[in-house]
């Protein structure tokens, strides 16, 4: 074991000479030491300068804190310390009494240990699968501003800009820089007699205001107003409370009542739609042909009626194509039309016959009186 150790030495102290072959440490240290003794040479003036501005700084400085100091004392900041510390040993006590700490420990067990389980859950693989995405991104973006750097002109072009927005700013502050003290100050003690004149303007009026809102609302009208607003309030309260009572017996159950009646509404609403999605096709088929019916028998009456007058007038010599007798309650029974299509034609012809009269009646009126 001692063999194997001294051993392992010498090879240290081998491989270590190799390494350092060739280094020349004197000369080495003789260079550092003459550019150490130059800088001593050429700046022991400035270094004593700064000693003395430092130690003048610093005496000042203490002085200022000692005066503060001196202050905060007369002015009892020792009292405010005292009276922070005492806020925080009432608070101590607070936490004792109450016993509040068993509760925050709890949390603290609760939480710590809900942490444990969660990360225990985490499988190493997910983790490394996370972090391999992290990288992979990293990557990708240090890699995006390496060549937005290296191998386009972004750098330099924003560079020339931002010298020259700073070039712009020293020129324009150079050229207010020799603007006219004296209008300067004329504009800014203008700007501040105005400001002191408006304040000084506003100061009365405002105190008026303060105190005329404050005396009108301490009055009898203020004392009214403020009862008026809390009647109208309590007033509508009371409407709401009575409706929902008058609905379900309480306020709790006038909100049922109604959130019932909302439901089943709804819910009528929701049947009524799916019952019209599935026969909606049905009933639009069945008044497409009820109309169609209703035109077609109303057709078939007029003709039949023409015919019918026609054939009245001629004494039977005039029946155009025959339609006195097609249209008989027979001949359309035997055409296949059923019995309430034929009185539903026969019933639009009445109606039909019954207008004719009228109109006729009225025109000989018209003409008896003329």
């Amino acid at each position: 074991m001692a063999i194997s150790s001294l051993k392992g030495i010498e090879q240290f102290a081998s491989d270590f000479q190799r390494g350092v072959k060739g280094i020349d440490v004197g000369s080495r240290f003789f260079n550092i030491t003459k550019d150490m003794l130059s800088v001593l040479n050429n700046s022991g003036k400035v270094f004593g300068e700064f000693t003395k501005n430092i130690v003048h700084i610093a005496s000042e400085f203490l002085s200022s804190i000692s005066q503060l100091a001196r202050q905060g004392i007369d002015a009892g900041v020792l009292k405010v310390l005292s009276q922070y510390v005492d806020v925080y040993n009432n608070l101590a006590k607070l936490a004792v009494k109450s016993e509040a700490i068993q509760d925050v420990v709890a949390v603290y067990d609760y939480l710590s240990n809900a942490l444990n389980n969660i990360v225990k859950s985490v499988k190493p693989q997910d983790v490394k699968d996370v972090f391999g995405a992290i990288r992979g991104l990293a990557v990708q973006v240090i890699t995006f501003v390496e060549d937005v750097a290296t191998k386009t002109n972004l750098i330099s072009n924003f560079a020339t800009v931002i010298k020259t927005a700073l070039e712009a700013l020293a020129y324009i502050v150079k050229e207010i820089k020799g603007f006219n003290q004296g209008a300067f100050n004329k504009a800014v003690d203008s700007l501040r007699d105005a400001l002191v004149g408006i304040i000084n303007h506003l100061k009365p009026l405002l105190a008026e205001l303060g105190k005329g809102v404050i005396s009108t609302l301490s009055s009898s009208s203020g004392d009214r107003f403020f009862k008026a607003v809390e009647g109208f309030i309590k007033a509508v309260t009371n409407a709401i409370k009575q409706t929902l009572v008058a609905i379900g017996g309480s306020v709790e159950g006038g909100l049922k009542q109604i959130l019932d009646f909302l439901s089943t509404a709804i819910e009528v609403a929701s049947g009524i739609a799916t019952l019209l999605g599935g026969i909606g096709k049905y009933i639009l088929l069945g008044y497409v042909g009820t109309k169609f019916v209703s035109w077609a028998t109303n057709i078939i009456t007029s003709l039949k009626t023409v015919a019918t007058a026609m054939n009245s007038v001629s004494g039977g010599r005039v029946n155009p194509l025959g339609l006195g007798s097609n249209f008989s309650r027979e001949r359309l029974a035997r055409q296949g039309m059923s019995s309430y299509d034929i009185d539903v034609a026969y019933s639009g012809m009445s109606r039909a016959s019954k207008k004719i009269l009228l109109k006729n009646l009225f025109q000989e009126q018209l003409e008896i009186k003329q």
